[in-house]
């Protein structure tokens, strides 16, 4: 399967920039991988176009991302690794108990959860 592409068009980067405290808020797994490939170390996101081939498992440091809505994902699925590299494992297995407990819709048009 390719990788999916995307391009990053950024506004000023101030609004980007970790020591402003601003929200940055990704809307999905992919929009989280090419925010991530576009940032530099210090957080600041500069316009990129490519293919998101970023994999991000537990140990990633997120520079570009600190909030993450998304859908709830298959198990075992290289998305679901990325929302535990964002969450942690052990709130996502917690979130996940609840959402199948209660009866959250998963996969791509289900439920969808909020990661702060």
């Amino acid at each position: 399967m390719p990788a999916p592409a995307y391009r990053v068009a950024v506004p000023p980067p101030r609004i980007f920039h970790w020591s402003l405290n601003v929200c940055d808020c990704a809307v999905g797994t992919t929009t989280t991988r090419a925010l991530e490939s576009a940032a530099a170390a210090d957080g600041r996101v500069a316009p990129l176009a490519g293919e998101a081939t970023l994999y991000i498992a537990p140990g990633h440091r997120f520079r570009a991302v600190d909030v993450l809505l998304t859908n709830f994902h298959l198990p075992r699925s290289s998305l679901l690794v990325l929302v535990c590299a964002f969450a942690g494992r052990e709130l996502i297995v917690k979130a996940y108990r609840h959402a199948v407990g209660a009866g959250y819709r998963f996969y791509s048009y289900g439920d969808a959860t909020l990661v702060v």
